[in-house]
């Protein structure tokens, strides 16, 4: 979606404009992705882990 409001919203307005210039690149957003992706499956993994399985109601039962 945001790549659609780029390439639809602000290119034009940056072309009106005669002292900018706009060049969408795509390689970062490439580059984040498996980043992203990572992240998404480590930080619940951990979670788990360091939760010992447990959910949240029960471990904050057990601290009362």
């Amino acid at each position: 979606m945001g790549v659609g409001v780029s390439l639809l919203c602000v290119k034009p307005l940056v072309d009106s404009l005669f002292f900018t210039s706009y060049r969408f690149v795509v390689w970062p957003l490439l580059a984040a992705v498996p980043v992203l992706a990572g992240l998404g499956l480590l930080v619940p993994r951990l979670a788990l882990h360091f939760g010992a399985g447990q959910p949240v109601v029960e471990r904050m039962r057990q601290a009362e």
